[in-house]
């Protein structure tokens, strides 16, 4: 069975439990979120990267909706449950505010015009176990260790709650009922 095998190369080691009360900042202001129980994120340019084939994929991708970036929104019970929030970072929950949809990346994008402030983020989320992918001075992308996207939200929210940065956010897709070329992403 193909479902077997796709779920053979994720580890379930590292299960994450139900996320309560998950928020983000937009324009200084908290957005609560409510996490979708029946449907996860699927990174399939991850799954690819980890070795599974080309057959197994199509598989997983004919049981879902497409999104941006090579992400899948998987019905719950089409995702093993092996596969649900393994530590590959290659699933990933779904959030919804109203009738939005919403998937975090696992990745932070930081801008201020004072290089010293971000400087002293980026320093901040080393400690914090962040890798930092880009480095520009007034702007930096970093990424949690773990690679799962609820760690970029919290470390995005810590960090908007210290040091109030211009703009940091984790990146995410927003999508709604409408069609798969209408998801968006920030």
């Amino acid at each position: 069975m193909m479902v077997s095998k796709i779920a053979r190369h994720i580890v379930a080691s590292a299960m994450v439990p139900e996320v309560r009360d998950l928020f983000y900042y937009a324009d200084g202001c908290k957005v609560h979120l409510d996490q979708e129980p029946k449907v996860f994120a699927v990174d399939a340019n991850r799954l690819a990267s980890l070795g599974i084939a080309q057959e197994e994929l199509e598989h997983l991708r004919e049981s879902s909706r497409s999104l941006l970036h090579g992400y899948l929104l998987v019905d719950r019970e089409a995702l093993p449950v092996t596969m649900r929030f393994g530590e590959t970072g290659a699933v990933q929950p779904v959030y919804s505010y109203g009738d939005i949809s919403v998937i975090f990346l696992p990745e932070i994008r930081i801008e201020d015009r004072d290089k010293t402030l971000v400087a002293r983020i980026i320093a901040f989320a080393k400690k914090a176990g962040a890798e930092i992918r880009l480095n520009h001075g007034s702007r930096a992308v970093l990424c949690p260790s773990s690679n799962l996207s609820v760690d970029a939200v919290n470390l995005a929210n810590r960090i908007h709650e210290e040091f109030r940065p211009e703009l940091v956010q984790a990146r995410m897709i927003r999508a709604g009922s409408m069609p798969v070329n209408g998801a968006e992403a920030l």
